[in-house]
């Protein structure tokens, strides 16, 4: 379970990041076969909380200068990151495949008694 808060205020909201609080869970399996295949698959689920935005101070700029095809297509069009973000929910699945060399085997581990670099000999 997951809670994030959007480090993104109201008067630099924008389209190009538009972030919020949200609330999430997630779960996610694998398996190791004995000659040492990974499967994997996970899934995430994130409920994003309304967003209401007045006073974005971003307005981007619809026409670049002197290209009078789009000045006579949107001539000063109004244009602001102002807005309603509602029932956003968000669902993403992901598939892991994996190799383990030397196989499933577990990973070595130091036999009792034995030196370690640490122990004086």
């Amino acid at each position: 379970m997951i809670f994030d808060q959007s480090p993104y205020p109201d008067s630099t909201y924008t389209l190009l990041s538009p972030d919020a609080d949200k609330i999430g869970w997630s779960l996610g399996v694998s398996y190791v076969f004995p000659f040492g295949l990974e499967v994997g698959a996970g899934y995430i689920m994130l409920r994003y909380f309304d967003r209401i935005i007045r006073n974005s101070q971003i307005v981007p700029k619809i026409c670049e200068p002197g290209d009078a095809d789009c000045q006579q297509s949107y001539p000063d069009a109004p244009f602001s990151m102002n807005g309603d973000v509602k029932n956003k929910i968000v669902h993403l699945f992901a598939m892991h495949l994996g190799w383990r060399f030397g196989g499933g085997k577990p990973t070595l581990t130091r036999r009792a008694g034995a030196p370690t670099s640490s122990t004086p000999r």
